[in-house]
């Protein structure tokens, strides 16, 4: 009777507090997704040590509009509560938009005390800020049975991402008292538009202003419009959300008012990213084709 009851407590605590967290913000599509892109062949570490590694305040920050590929290695944990764990399956990690993750389990299932691969890549295009992520799972461990239990409910396992808008920027800290918020704005002033030399920290006068898509959506082609400070050739990019290139060119800017045409050929109705770009530094803005 004493493990029935210890049983249901644990359940309704679990519950409870899956519940407070469900903030409704890791279901806004337009900021967190859990996409699901199959199966990693990373080979896991053995008796990776703490269950997750690299720790979070370790892992690279994650430049905007950047393709990253980073690699976290996780021990399962074996128990909680006195229950004994015989397998554990992740069913969703919700990500900043445009990032997908892969696990070293074709099921994403993982026995008591395995050691296993998450593999995080793509390029996201979200605000710059720290990003607590959620980890959905379902545990066996009987004689209960969890299912989209939250994995900070249960075993304490928080782990974030930091976006930020350039190289040159400052990665910044994950707050250790972790106060529960799932996205922590930062005061980012060195965004997309500032082209920084290297200049000891100073930054030259390299620059892109006044930059508009117009019409934005578009049905065949659309206008690009922009200031520049410097002449040269730049590299004009479209990626689609998941950090794959579908179309790139070269291209001669101008110091002073440029314009350029940017023709569908063909791609598909969807959201991209648009980006013009030199050895300075690179600008990058949301495109939508109808």
């Amino acid at each position: 009777m004493k493990k029935l009851f210890a049983t249901l407590a644990l359940c309704i605590g679990i519950c409870a507090v899956s519940f407070a967290q469900n903030n409704p913000m890791y279901f806004d599509s337009t900021t967190f997704r859990s996409v699901d892109g199959g199966q990693t062949f990373i080979t896991p570490i053995q008796g990776t040590m703490p269950y997750v590694s690299p720790s979070d305040t370790a892992l690279p920050c994650i430049i905007a509009d950047t393709v990253i590929s980073d690699t976290i290695y996780f021990h399962n944990f074996s128990g909680f509560s006195g229950f004994t764990v015989q397998s554990l399956r992740i069913d969703s990690i919700y990500l900043p938009a445009g990032l997908t993750w892969h696990t070293s389990s074709p099921t994403n299932t993982f026995t008591t005390g395995q050691d296993g691969v998450i593999l995080i890549n793509g390029a996201t295009h979200v605000p710059a800020g720290v990003y607590k992520l959620r980890i959905v799972v379902s545990v066996d461990a009987p004689p209960i049975s969890l299912s989209d239990a939250d994995a900070e409910a249960l075993d304490h396992l928080r782990y974030h991402v930091r976006v930020i808008n350039s190289p040159y920027c400052q990665c910044p800290a994950i707050d250790p008292a972790d106060s529960g918020s799932v996205y922590t704005a930062v005061n980012d002033n060195c965004g997309w538009e500032e082209f920084p030399g290297d200049t000891n920290g100073v930054y030259d006068h390299y620059r892109i202003s006044n930059f508009s898509i117009q019409p934005n959506p578009f049905s065949n082609s659309t206008k690009i419009e922009f200031n520049a400070t410097e002449h040269g050739i730049y590299t004009l990019k479209m990626t689609n959300l998941l950090g794959a290139v579908v179309a790139s060119k070269e291209v001669e800017v101008y110091n002073g008012a440029n314009e350029l045409m940017l023709d569908r050929n063909g791609l598909s109705s969807g959201i991209y990213l648009l980006s013009i770009s030199n050895d300075k530094g690179t600008v990058t803005r949301k495109v939508a084709i109808e």
